[in-house]
């Protein structure tokens, strides 16, 4: 799932990635509020909206934590059993 999410939301790719109209950013297409929230959850030291690694990890927790219906790609997986 976790794999699938980033190859659905940015193709696996991070640098210049924007969606939703630049609203969201990166490998795993962060909007700057919806990662800052849930890093706050998470109690991500130091969270950088932008950088890949914190959005792996970030992703990674919030899938474990519930929190997977923040991503579209996560509703259009989990809606048909298949990736887009």
């Amino acid at each position: 799932l976790f794999i699938d999410i980033i190859i659905c939301e940015s193709s696996g790719n991070h640098a210049g990635v924007w969606g939703d109209d630049e609203v969201s950013y990166g490998i795993a297409q962060f909007q700057e509020e919806t990662f800052y929230r849930l890093a706050k959850k998470a109690k991500l030291k130091n969270p950088y909206w932008k950088n890949a690694e914190q959005q792996l990890r970030l992703l990674a927790w919030s899938l474990k934590n519930g929190y997977g219906r923040e991503w579209s790609c996560y509703k259009k997986i989990q809606g048909n059993g298949k990736t887009p």
